[in-house]
């Protein structure tokens, strides 16, 4: 009996072999293995089209290259390209044209294209201008703040006048840093109730922010106390060869800490230019994290804006109305934290050339306490500078 069965279970399989060749076996049991990955690429923007090298929503194999190009509607213009997760989370930004990407994940291409041009130049259509200004402008090792302030000035006069820009519409002031190596234009339009700050950084100011970047890529973390924190920063084996090749590359670099936070100061004190203090993001304890939010998502958040029909007094009482409750709300969790410090609402102010007229009015808070202080402000250009040095050149 048993040698018929085992003679009737040799058939079956010899059956089986004749039907489903071994090669399709052997394909079945790899199958899973060498199955390709398929995401879904969707693209959109609101005012304008768009041309791709796939269809809208259709799925493609992983590692997929996919091309891009944006075309914007009449009395509009292109901003820049965003892309984001499934999660619309923003992974990468990119003004190129056309846009090229790996696609790794399911994704959403937006064009970003806003309302304006150059017959119509609405606020953002000038911050792009300045934009595109600042990505072609070149600071070459050894030209000073002033020489570079020289030639932006000019650049941004030329700008106003071709677009024909009415200074109460929309403002733009040029400010330079002197000691932290730097020119800053700034753009109001009180109008569409916006402003914005771009920074024009001197060659030397790069390299060093590149040093802070490398630090802060590395998401250093509070542990406990300071010593501790320090002592952890020490033996970062990582974090100490950033600082070595920095170093050898001629920044200072130094660690810094006070009761409150921990940093990394970078710095370069050329002959040309003096980059000033450059700073790692700060890692505190709970009363340093109260300080960072009370001003970057609470004060900051405010949009402080300086129209030209308030002087210097209105602008401080408008501000100290508006942040009012936002610095009693913080000292009151100082309290609660048994903590020694106390915010307080502070300004400061910067003079054009020596005169009396207001070029930058600086608002910030501190966290003090009688033997202690740390403070950070907000830069606000004067939108009636250019006419204040105008009725005082007449004046003389």
């Amino acid at each position: 009996m048993k040698s018929k069965k085992n003679i009737s279970l040799l058939v079956l399989f010899s059956i089986f072999l004749l039907v489903v060749p071994v090669t399709a076996i052997a394909q079945t049991l790899e199958s899973d293995e060498n199955i390709t990955k398929l995401y879904q690429v969707n693209y959109s923007s609101e005012n304008g089209t768009i041309t791709a090298s796939i269809k809208n929503d259709e799925k493609v194999p992983e590692g997929t290259e996919v091309t891009f190009t944006a075309q914007a509607n009449e009395g509009y213009t292109f901003d820049y390209w965003a892309v984001k997760n499934e999660n619309d989370e923003l992974i990468s930004k990119s003004t190129e044209m056309p846009f090229k990407t790996i696609v790794n994940e399911n994704i959403k291409v937006e064009a970003v294209i806003f309302e304006g041009n150059a017959e119509n130049p609405t606020f953002d259509y000038v911050r792009k201008e300045v934009e595109n200004f600042k990505d072609n402008y070149i600071w070459s090792y050894g030209k000073t703040v002033d020489q570079a302030y020289a030639e932006i000035n000019v650049k941004i006069d030329e700008l106003k006048e071709n677009l024909k820009l009415d200074s109460k519409e929309i403002f733009i002031s040029t400010v330079k840093y002197n000691n932290n190596g730097y020119v800053e234009v700034h753009i109001v339009s009180a109008i569409e109730g916006k402003n914005e700050r771009i920074m024009i950084y001197s060659s030397e100011c790069l390299k060093a922010i590149k040093a802070i970047n490398a630090i802060n890529a590395l998401k250093l973390t509070w542990d406990t106390d300071m010593s501790t924190t320090i002592k952890n920063y020490e033996n970062n084996e990582e974090l100490q060869n950033i600082v070595k090749k920095y170093k050898d590359e001629g920044l200072d670099i130094i660690l810094v800490h006070d009761e409150l936070i921990i940093y990394y100061v970078v710095q370069n004190d050329s002959k040309y230019v003096k980059t000033g203090r450059y700073i790692t993001n700060a890692v505190g304890g709970p009363e340093f994290e109260l300080f960072e939010k009370t001003l970057q998502e609470e004060i900051m958040a405010k949009d402080i804006i300086w129209t030209p029909d308030l002087t210097v007094d209105e602008l401080k009482k408008k501000i100290r109305n508006e942040t009012k409750d936002i610095i009693l709300n913080a000292n009151k969790q100082l309290r609660e934290m048994n903590s020694k410090y106390r915010f307080q609402l502070d300004f400061r102010v910067n003079y054009y050339n020596n005169t009396r007229i207001v070029e930058t009015l600086y608002v910030g808070i501190k966290i003090e306490n009688s033997a202690d202080q740390r403070a950070q402000y907000i830069p606000i250009a004067n939108p009636k500078l250019n006419e204040l040095i105008g009725e005082s050149k007449n004046a003389d």
